[in-house]
């Protein structure tokens, strides 16, 4: 285990905030809050080399068993990858290359090529014989992409560098996030929010803590969007109890309150583009 200081202000002044079980191992994990910035954070964490048994194949981005509700899980996936396609096309119509960092066992990247857009993959938690170097070396993106991926990193400093690299001068960054505003883990579920995932989940962004990373590394935020998808797997996860329409109404009462305010957000999209010089 590791203590680390604030990734957005580098304090190390910092206050209990809760601690959460972690759901495979059933260990529990202490969150914090920095005492400046406001940013939530897992303090102390597992350090790299420690974190990778936290990935196992009951970890659901890596499961590949045939249940149902991996079944339903990989349909609501596949109405997701036409979203995202959308959305890249909608930033960048002429986009020919892209990264996608952090996408698990590959199969957005597969989606992508097989629309012929040259998609390359890359996961620190599977392909962790080769660094993310090895992958971009010489090589220009006109998208890069990070679905999920931005709270599970431990060197933040370093990952912006390789982006900010590889990516084209016009290039178009793709962040989702966890909403740690969201409605439904505020109104309802507090500790037991699916989207706390410790001790994969290393950091807890709001939109306003979300901003300061961005700005700290040089980029912008041109455009969010809210991720409905995220709103439906969220409730359903952290839903504990049996009552059918009790989880619907919930579902239907988070919708319309992010309607009204998309900082709501059960997850956040950012499209970031690199400040000018």
């Amino acid at each position: 285990m590791e203590y680390v200081d604030c990734i957005l202000c580098r304090s190390n002044k910092s206050s209990y905030y809760k601690k959460i079980k972690e759901p495979l191992k059933s260990t529990y994990f202490t969150l914090v809050k920095c005492n400046d910035c406001r940013l939530i954070y897992l303090n102390p964490r597992p350090d790299e080399s420690e974190i990778i048994k936290y990935y196992t194949s009951s970890y659901l981005p890596h499961r590949k068993d045939k249940s149902p509700f991996i079944f339903i899980y990989s349909l609501i996936q596949k109405a997701a990858f036409f979203w995202k396609y959308k959305l890249i096309l909608k930033h960048s119509p002429r986009c020919k290359k892209i990264l996608d960092y952090g996408g698990g066992n590959g199969s957005f990247s597969s989606y992508l090529n097989k629309l012929e857009i040259d998609t390359i993959n890359y996961d620190p938690h599977i392909n962790d014989k080769l660094k993310i170097a090895d992958y971009i070396e010489n090589k220009k993106f006109d998208v890069i992409t990070l679905w999920h991926a931005m709270e599970h990193i431990h060197d933040i400093k370093t990952t912006f560098s390789h982006i900010s690299e590889s990516l084209k001068e016009d290039g178009i960054l793709m962040i989702a996030i966890p909403n740690h505003d969201a409605y439904e883990r505020k109104t309802y579920y507090r500790n037991n929010w699916v989207a706390y995932d410790v001790p994969r989940h290393l950091y807890h962004f709001t939109f306003n803590t979300f901003e300061k990373l961005i700005k700290k590394h040089n980029f912008y935020i041109e455009d969010f969007h809210v991720m409905y998808q995220d709103t439906f797997f969220n409730t359903l996860m952290s839903f504990k109890g049996k009552n059918l329409i009790k989880l619907i109404y919930r579902i239907l009462e988070t919708l319309f309150n992010i309607y009204k305010n998309r900082k709501l957000s059960s997850s956040l999209l950012f499209i970031c583009k690199r400040k000018s010089l």
